[in-house]
């Protein structure tokens, strides 16, 4: 009984402290649809549809990055990825959405499968923070900082 309790409260505590979509503003419902957007073009490996959603002063930091990186560093590298990233299947989940004026930032886990260059099947786990700005009428990345976990 004392082990059931205690699951249960982690739940309750855990819990409240996601955000679940029905509950969103429609900014933050447009923030989340480019996030996904940017995910969906990964997977279908879509360079151009990546480089219309960044702004051009954008700087990211990726997992195994030394340093930020520009639009154009940022492009190249995903470039690079997209070499590993065959037959891949994802799930992008939410877990806090925040938007103040033309800023959104959105924390999230998306976990992924793929097919590497060499033919390895290969699940990941991710971590992210977005940074986007609402510019010209459209929400594009100006900034993230994200970790990936390669899984056993």
């Amino acid at each position: 009984m004392r082990k059931f309790l205690i699951i249960l409260s982690f739940i309750m505590i855990g819990v409240p402290n996601l955000s679940f979509a029905g509950d969103w503003s429609k900014e933050q419902k447009e923030v989340w649809n480019t996030i996904t957007k940017w995910w969906d073009n990964f997977a279908a490996n879509d360079i151009k549809g990546q480089r219309a959603l960044l702004h051009d002063n954008m700087y990211s930091w990726s997992m195994d990055g030394p340093a930020p990186q520009n639009k154009e560093e940022t492009l190249l590298w995903i470039n690079e990825n997209m070499k590993d990233n065959n037959d891949p299947i994802q799930t992008v989940t939410p877990m806090k959405v925040v938007v103040h004026g033309s800023t959104g930032v959105a924390h999230y886990v998306v976990q992924r499968a793929r097919t590497d260059r060499n033919g390895k099947r290969v699940s990941e786990t991710h971590r992210w923070t977005d940074i986007v700005i609402k510019d010209g009428g459209k929400w594009r990345f100006i900034a993230w900082q994200g970790a990936t976990k390669v899984n056993k």
